[in-house]
């Protein structure tokens, strides 16, 4: 069981061999070859290199400086995970679990870079557990779920820088082709509502009333780095990474 990577695995092998030494039965370990062993062996070598995008290192650790040091990376793989914890989304043999969306997320401090067709599910997912994480998300706010995931908000959202270096390929350093285009911003968030409640508790009021026409001599920007979202009759400011 040395070579086992995935604490649940080994901890379940523990529990099958303990059960077998109190009743007297005797187990041996027998190697199974790749070319037998067809699906497994086949799933976790699997590699679709166009989808292992990872966040720069360098922003990735400017994050948990403001937030807290995160316990498991809820959507990697063994080439961009950031976290040592993580959870992919085959098989893989460095996982500690498959497929995030089957697991309980409340008892990890997480951190989420998921697919962006995910991201309502996510949202969904987060509230359901009332987790509490740091996920990456584009500034889309158009889409359906950012308003919902505004509600979610415990602290102010960092943007991220708009650099190349911003995402790239573990396996080749290419770099995204819409970095200086994709706006991203980290998002501290939880499902307990008391968390949520006294962030925006501390939230300074919005002096437009809901359906009021921007003035068409209105500037832009109206918070210091640019952006500012309106919740609930309160201004979320956004900060700079």
């Amino acid at each position: 069981m040395g070579g086992i990577k995935s604490i649940p695995c080994n901890e379940m092998a523990t529990m099958i061999w303990d059960w077998c030494l109190k009743h007297n039965i005797w187990l041996s370990a027998t190697n199974i070859p790749g070319s037998k062993n067809i699906q497994a062996d086949k799933e976790s070598k699997v590699l679709k290199e166009s989808t292992e995008w990872s966040l720069s290192q360098e922003v990735f650790n400017a994050i948990p400086e403001r937030w807290g040091k995160c316990y498991i990376d809820l959507f990697a793989s063994r080439l961009n995970f950031k976290v040592p914890q993580y959870v992919s989304w085959r098989p893989d043999p460095g996982a500690q679990f498959i497929n995030a969306l089957l697991m309980n997320w409340k008892p990890h401090y997480f951190y989420a870079f998921p697919p962006f067709s995910l991201l309502a599910t996510c949202r969904q997912k987060i509230e359901q557990d009332q987790s509490t994480g740091i996920l990456i998300v584009p500034m889309w706010t158009t889409q359906p779920w950012f308003t919902l995931l505004l509600n979610l908000l415990t602290n102010n959202p960092l943007v991220l820088p708009q650099t190349d270096s911003l995402l790239f390929l573990p396996h080749s350093n290419a770099v995204h082709p819409l970095s200086r285009q994709l706006q991203l911003m980290a998002c501290k968030v939880s499902g307990s509502p008391s968390s949520r409640e006294l962030f925006q508790a501390k939230l300074p009021p919005s002096s437009c009333s809901l359906g009021q026409l921007v003035p068409k001599n209105n500037m832009p920007h109206i918070s210091r780095n640019g952006m500012t979202f309106a919740l609930n009759g309160k201004l979320i400011h956004t900060i700079h990474l």
